[in-house]
């Protein structure tokens, strides 16, 4: 993120399929680029899921056809990349209400910006953030553990296995 919106400025959104993994995962990409100055790139990786099992799937011949050719044969990988938190890492607290929970009944990624923006830039996003995160395993609405060394945060489970 370069630049946040401003109040009643003027956004355009575009958003496409950026690259292509596995069987069944995908890269999304959004800019936001609005016309007082704004300026947010985001990117995240999605699974193609069965809507009946909610597992994983092959991408079909249609979904290759419509995302296909904005991945321009680029690449993505799922390779997971971020270390352990140290124990030296600093713990605070943190509460994911209901709103922050999706359909799949864990917390929403995005949910995960809000304590990471509050605690690592005192709440205010003005001179811009780089924001990335792996999700490792599901977490739900109520306490959640945060654990923090110099720029970086990692939620956890009471045993300290990373959540995201």
């Amino acid at each position: 993120m370069r630049s946040v919106p401003k109040f009643a400025e003027r956004l355009e959104l575009a958003t496409f399929c950026s690259a292509l993994g596995r069987a069944s995962v995908g890269e999304r990409r959004t800019r936001i680029e609005g016309n007082q100055g704004a300026e947010i790139e985001a990117a995240v990786l999605w699974v193609y899921t069965d809507t009946e099992t909610g597992l994983p799937a092959t991408f079909t011949d249609r979904f290759l056809a419509i995302y296909g050719p904005s991945a321009a044969g680029r690449r993505t990988q799922t390779r997971l990349r971020h270390a352990k938190p140290p124990e030296e890492a600093l713990e605070t607290t943190w509460r994911f209400g209901v709103p922050d929970v999706d359909i799949a009944d864990h917390v929403n990624n995005v949910a995960y910006l809000r304590p990471v923006a509050d605690l690592l830039l005192g709440g205010s996003a003005s001179d811009g953030l780089a924001f990335e995160a792996e999700y490792r395993r599901p977490a739900s609405a109520g306490p959640a553990r945060m654990l923090t060394h110099d720029d970086r945060a990692w939620f956890v489970d009471g045993e300290r296995k990373t959540l995201a």
